[in-house]
């Protein structure tokens, strides 16, 4: 999939169905796979720094039961939720962050069920790292709601917190994840 970026006043010669117009003007121009089963998805963002508009397009093959290799479908779908909003995901009810993951899997995933039985196996996978699970023992911390949220976070802080340990990055937001995301009961 190759994807170009201009403002709403150029002129393409790609079909108007291989364009989505972002909320702020600009025209992106998508070369889609003829795979059936790979979609694209684009969520738009604003940098902080700044307030330069930019998009991405995510290429995600769609996920089913029997579906193997499904991470990285799995961690676009994550990245779509968590930037479908101008809100940053620490600012973000555990409501919210569960109502923008259901939007953001409709297009990639069969089932709302099978996403977040995904979902809970890489909150385990993150729960089962000992120094995550120490250090939110000896801070009174919920460790499978607190893995939820770092999931939440993304690929890259995900790997961080694997790899690093919590304190580096999350010391001051527990307070704002003691509501999981979801349930399977």
């Amino acid at each position: 999939m190759k994807a170009k970026a201009s403002r709403a006043t150029n002129k393409s010669n790609a079909s108007d169905e291989n364009k989505v117009t972002t909320s702020h003007g600009v025209v992106i121009e998508i070369e889609l796979d003829s795979d059936p089963n790979v979609d694209a998805m684009m969520t738009e963002y604003v940098d902080g720094e700044d307030n330069t508009v930019g998009a991405m397009i995510l290429s995600a093959k769609k996920v089913g039961e029997g579906t193997v290799d499904w991470c990285n479908s799995f961690w676009a779908v994550v990245m779509m939720a968590a930037r479908a909003t101008d809100i940053p995901s620490y600012l973000q009810s555990s409501d919210e962050k569960h109502e923008l993951l259901c939007y953001s899997l409709q297009n990639i995933y069969s089932s709302t069920e099978l996403f977040f039985s995904h979902y809970q196996t890489m909150v385990e996978e993150l729960a089962a790292t000992e120094s995550f699970t120490t250090y939110c023992k000896e801070h009174n911390i919920d460790v499978q709601c607190t893995a939820q949220h770092i999931v939440y976070e993304g690929k890259i802080a995900y790997a961080s917190v694997k790899a690093y340990g919590v304190e580096p990055f999350y010391r001051n937001l527990w307070e704002k994840y003691q509501e999981p995301i979801y349930s399977l009961n």
